[in-house]
């Protein structure tokens, strides 16, 4: 049994880096952390959204300052008339059927009504600046995200390596302690021990080969990238444990203060609620609207007297003073129907007035705006405050966990020092024999566990102290 474990060790091992092979080491697609951020941006599903809200603030702006504008419509109506009717020429009733057509071509512009034009286009400029910070706040969201994810991997496979060094030094002391079992130094029973470690180091690669996996699942899941890929791995410095000696969590929050942009919204949507109260207090102002007004008539009974060449004579009823019969001259004529486009010229009118609105009881509808708008203003200031608040809290919580962090850290440098001698020194006696090799296995599974522990102190340091240079503003790279 003993000379088969060797060679299932071995298969495993090909296994291990097949299962490997299938997840992100066959992919093409290597991404850096600044790739991944750039195309979260891109494809990210909430991201987009807030996109599209960008794009629809810009649309309500555009359409704010259109509505200084005056309109302009025209209307054409045509229809028939039938039994008894008026006819709109002779003004008197008519009982033929009768086509008739209106034409007409209307503008109006407000002129004045409270400055609410005015005040509304200042609130869709706050509206559309709110929906950019908001962007930038969700982008800032999936910046950390991937940072966090991004180092997960790379702590990750960080300790699959040193689970790999691990397992490789197991092996050769199976290799070692079986060629002095077969020497007869040393009893069969040295192996099982080592057998033993053998398979949970087998686990122990195991369970860091399948965190590997996840790690890299919960960054295609941010991404919405669900393709083979992999990361560049930059060389995460082990940072200084003195970097926040000259650093304070009120420093910290006072750079938040100015550079974080769920507070920049937070402070617009205020603003926008005082606006929207000028808005509503325009209600109480008089309207003054400047319209004007181009329409013309048609009708199938407007006719049109056409004159010929020739005079008919008529005696009438009347005499001269000498008895001579009075002659009637009347020129020869005919009636036409008069043409649509010659209708429609001659009778062509317009308008133009003045229009002016007072608003003097309205069901109380002003009055309540304004009531309302108060109140939004009053739970805009609270939210402000609450989001500042919330603000130095997480600040005050993120230089804490970083304080911790580096502590940790140090603490944990010191151990994996002592612990590496130790490791060396129990080499040397476990060559020498004074020593088994499955103390020197203890000794060395101790060192193992300190080396795990100081790379998930390393990146969690290393994250905790970006995470405070977010909140100050600065550029979030793993550079």
């Amino acid at each position: 049994m003993k000379k088969q474990f060797l060679p299932y060790f071995l298969l495993f091992f090909a296994c291990s880096a097949a299962v490997q092979a299938q997840n992100p080491a066959n992919a093409t697609q290597v991404f850096t952390f600044e790739q991944c951020t750039q195309y979260a941006r891109e494809h990210n599903i909430q991201a987009r959204q807030l996109q599209l809200q960008t794009e629809s603030a810009v649309v309500n702006l555009q359409q704010s300052k259109a509505n200084r504008l005056p309109n302009a419509n025209a209307n054409w109506s045509h229809g028939l008339n039938y039994g008894r009717s008026i006819d709109p020429f002779t003004n008197s009733f008519n009982t033929e059927a009768t086509q008739a057509s209106q034409i007409a071509v209307s503008s109006r512009v407000v002129l004045y009504n409270g400055r609410q034009l005015h005040n509304t286009i200042e609130q869709r400029k706050l509206e559309l600046e709110a929906a950019n910070w908001d962007l930038k706040d969700l982008e800032n969201n999936l910046q950390l995200n991937i940072l966090s994810a991004y180092m997960q991997i790379l702590l990750a496979e960080d300790q699959l390596q040193v689970l790999e060094q691990q397992a490789k030094v197991t092996q050769t002391q199976y290799e070692q302690t079986q060629r002095f079992v077969n020497a007869g130094a040393l009893p069969a029973g040295n192996l099982l021990d080592i057998e033993a470690q053998i398979a949970n180091d087998r686990l122990n690669m195991v369970n860091a080969t399948n965190a590997v996996n996840s790690a890299y699942l919960a960054l295609s899941q941010i991404l919405n990238y669900y393709e083979p890929f992999k990361i560049s791995k930059p060389a995460v410095e082990a940072p200084d444990v003195n970097a926040l000696n000259q650093l304070t969590a009120q420093q910290v929050f006072d750079a938040a203060l100015t550079t974080q942009p769920q507070l920049q919204s937070a402070t617009l949507r205020t603003r926008i609620a005082e606006q929207s109260l000028k808005v509503a207090e325009g209600a109480r102002y008089p309207t003054v609207v400047l319209s004007a007004n181009l329409s013309s008539l048609y009708s199938s009974r407007a006719q049109d007297i056409v004159f010929g060449t020739g005079i008919d004579t008529s005696f009438t009823n009347y005499f001269t003073l000498t008895g001579t019969p009075i002659v009637s001259l009347t020129p020869e004529y005919r009636l036409k129907k008069t043409s649509y486009p010659t209708q429609l010229w001659n009778n062509l009118g317009g308008f133009i007035g003045l229009n002016v609105s007072i608003p003097i009881f309205n069901q109380f509808q002003v009055k309540n705006a304004i009531k309302l708008s108060r109140i939004n203003i009053t739970n805009a200031y609270l939210t402000q405050e609450n989001t500042q608040n919330a603000l130095r809290q997480q600040v005050e919580q993120a230089y804490l966990s970083a304080r911790a962090a580096a502590t940790r850290f140090e603490a944990l440098q010191v151990n994996v020092a002592a612990l590496q001698k130790s490791a060396t020194h129990a080499e040397k006696r476990m060559n020498a024999g004074t020593i088994s090799a499955l103390e020197y296995l203890n000794i060395q599974n101790n060192f193992t566990a300190a080396q795990l522990n100081l790379e998930t102190a390393k990146y969690e340091y290393y994250f905790r102290l970006k995470i405070l240079d977010f909140y100050q503003g600065k550029s979030v790279n793993l550079r």
